[in-house]
């Protein structure tokens, strides 16, 4: 294991319809430019208010086997993998950025705002 960067070496998710896909540290660290990257190319909103969240830090797989970039974390959702980061626990908004394995390598889809309905 390489000490400089915490957490395992690969994970397996499970994304509906598509079956279970590998992650390995190498892609975990990928997965963390390419959200970066994308998030550069967002607009001066989401910049000022995301970029802050993953500047300077690589992709990583926690032991719980989440991979991670800071807060954001890359979880199936409705048959896709997605990078998903809530600002506030008890906030009502969430970002969501699609993620997709190409043959070139990962890309990371434009970032969107979710609102979260609260629980009545």
């Amino acid at each position: 294991m390489n000490d400089s960067v915490p957490g395992l070496e690969e994970t397996t998710i499970q994304v509906k319809g598509k079956g279970t896909i590998r992650i390995t540290r190498q892609d975990a660290q990928l997965l963390g430019a390419a959200l970066l990257q994308r998030l550069r190319e967002s607009d001066q909103e989401m910049q000022e208010a995301l970029l802050p969240q993953v500047q300077n830090l690589k992709g990583w797989i926690g032991y719980d086997g989440y991979v991670r970039i800071g807060r954001w974390l890359l979880s199936p959702t409705f048959g896709k993998l997605a990078f998903m980061f809530r600002p506030s626990l008890t906030g009502y908004v969430l970002y969501a950025a699609p993620v997709r394995q190409t043959q070139e390598g990962w890309v990371v889809d434009p970032v969107y705002r979710v609102r979260v309905v609260p629980p009545r």
